[in-house]
């Protein structure tokens, strides 16, 4: 694992291609990391033009999954024909690449070429940063930065909106895949809702697939009761005061690596269910178990009673403190700062 240190700031700016580098949603935490870069790095917008073409000094990708997908199959044959001549051009001038790896692996399965070519981009990166200590590999490019909160839309928000907490309330919300469990919450929340009608379910985001999204409807419609479905993708305003009226966010994934859903919960003040992995073991420690409740094996209704009671009892431990305390993006451009320094310091004494 390479360990990032701080470099003397260059007489010129260094050029980073960045995608994302800038959206529609500002709000969008990525774009908070291109803000709180240092004044010597400049973001420059990813475009195919000047990858291949225009001047910049590193390259760094969040999903390079994403710049090579496309909706027809000529477009995908074009863009991978595209990140081919990106990758030549990487290789033949010594082009410093970065990766942050959000994920293990794609959420959605692509083809055969696309595997290949995400392989050659991981073998020429130069660095490859991991958002969590458990999982950042002992070799040489792995680096750790932490992504950063959500509290630049958290406290905004959170101060203009007027909500009461219901301790017995449960929320799932981001967008809906198979392999996040939901099938297997219903089903155990039935149970406790039957047990104590007080108990309640929102499940609120938008399916990736219509055919899982009109599956999981009629699984909550046919729920004993309690459960609330909204099968869309809800604006800032309207999840932040979602999640505020919740006793807890219960994130059943079946893999569970990186959770934007996790993070804009605690930066919300709500804390979370979520099953036990190497990652969430580290945000477990990072934040204390009155904010992250871990558990092993398939949810069942007793995880599920167990959790509020526990959050319900662990409430006067979490007022006025913050759940994520060390992962300000400030913090978090300083070192992406540093980190493009040294990688731009060692390219151009090669």
């Amino acid at each position: 694992m390479t360990s990032i240190r701080r470099a003397q700031p260059h007489a010129r700016s260094i050029d980073v291609l960045m995608r994302p580098s800038k959206g529609t949603n500002s709000r969008a935490p990525i774009y908070a990391l291109v803000s709180a870069l240092p004044a010597d790095i400049r973001i420059r917008k990813f475009s195919w033009k000047r990858a291949l073409l225009g001047r910049w000094d590193v390259i760094h990708l969040h999903w390079p999954e994403s710049t090579i997908r496309a909706s027809t199959r000529w477009r995908r044959w074009a863009k991978y024909t595209l990140f081919t001549l990106l990758l030549f051009r990487i290789k033949l001038f010594g082009k410093p690449a970065v990766w942050t790896v959000h994920n293990e692996s794609p959420h959605e399965r692509g083809t055969s070429v696309e595997s290949r070519l995400l392989t050659w981009w991981e073998q020429l990166t130069t660095r490859r940063i991991y958002l969590y200590p458990s999982v950042t590999p002992d070799e040489e490019g792995a680096v750790f930065i932490p992504f950063g909160d959500y509290s630049h839309v958290a406290d905004q928000l959170r101060h203009r909106l007027d909500v009461d907490r219901d301790p017995h309330r449960m929320l799932l919300f981001g967008l809906l895949r198979p392999y996040k469990g939901i099938e297997q919450l219903l089903d155990a929340f039935e149970e406790v809702h039957r047990a104590d009608a007080r108990t309640s379910l929102a499940i609120m985001g938008r399916p990736t697939d219509p055919d899982y999204g009109r599956a999981v409807h009629e699984l909550a419609a046919a729920a004993a009761g309690g459960v609330e479905f909204r099968a869309e993708l809800l604006e800032y305003e309207e999840l932040v005061r979602e999640i505020g009226r919740s006793g807890f966010v219960v994130l059943p994934y079946r893999r569970m690596y990186n959770s934007g859903a996790a993070l804009l919960a605690l930066s919300c003040g709500t804390p979370i269910l979520v099953p036990s992995s190497q990652t969430m073991d580290d945000l477990r420690s990072e934040s204390g178990p009155e904010w992250v409740r871990t558990y092993d094996g398939e949810l069942t209704p007793e995880i599920l009673e167990d959790a509020v009671r526990h959050f319900q009892s662990s409430e006067h431990l979490r007022r006025g403190r913050e759940a994520l305390p060390l992962r300000s993006w400030s913090a978090v451009g300083d070192q992406y700062g540093h980190l493009y320094r040294e990688i731009f310091s060692s390219s151009t004494s090669r």
